[in-house]
């Protein structure tokens, strides 16, 4: 950025009227002369301005974790936000191949989204039985639900001793 654009940008700061803080903190010492000449348009914003632009930024890779597109239709997770239960999902390895999958699940009524990371071996939670027979789909019991799992089917076997 040339020299005028970014004196201007110190100036139209400096007299915005929705961020009082940054001129008090220049005109008490806070902000250094020399270091306002530094600081980048973020830095200068004002405090409502940064939360805008973080929720914005959360938004933004929430949707990119968990594109619309493709997923399972399903009924095993309910809303927290709406209540329903028409959900999709989508299951991806999002930490060490040796955890387990993080389930990003979408309201389809709602638009609602979340993600459930299952933490396998955790004690305090009771988990019901379940039974699975070669003609069942594999599913696996998480925070509170039925999860449906994605695996090959020698794992299947492994499921039943977890």
């Amino acid at each position: 950025m040339k020299y005028r654009n970014r004196v201007r940008s110190r100036i139209s700061n400096l007299k915005d009227p929705k961020n009082p803080s940054l001129r008090r903190n220049v005109l008490c010492g806070a902000i250094l002369p020399s270091l306002i000449a530094r600081m980048t348009a973020e830095e200068m914003a004002s405090d409502e301005l940064k939360e805008l632009r973080n929720a914005m930024t959360q938004e933004a890779i929430r949707e990119h974790q968990m594109a619309k597109t493709g997923g399972t239709v399903t009924d095993l997770f309910q809303c927290g936000k709406c209540k329903k239960k028409n959900c999709t999902y989508n299951q991806v390895q999002t930490r060490s191949a040796d955890e387990p999958m993080t389930t990003f699940v979408l309201c389809n009524e709602c638009g609602n989204r979340w993600k459930v990371c299952a933490q396998l071996g955790v004690s305090g939670h009771s988990k019901p039985s379940l039974a699975l027979g070669a003609w069942q789909s594999p599913l696996k019991w998480c925070q509170g639900g039925w999860v449906r799992v994605h695996c090959p089917p020698w794992a299947l076997l492994l499921l039943q001793f977890c």
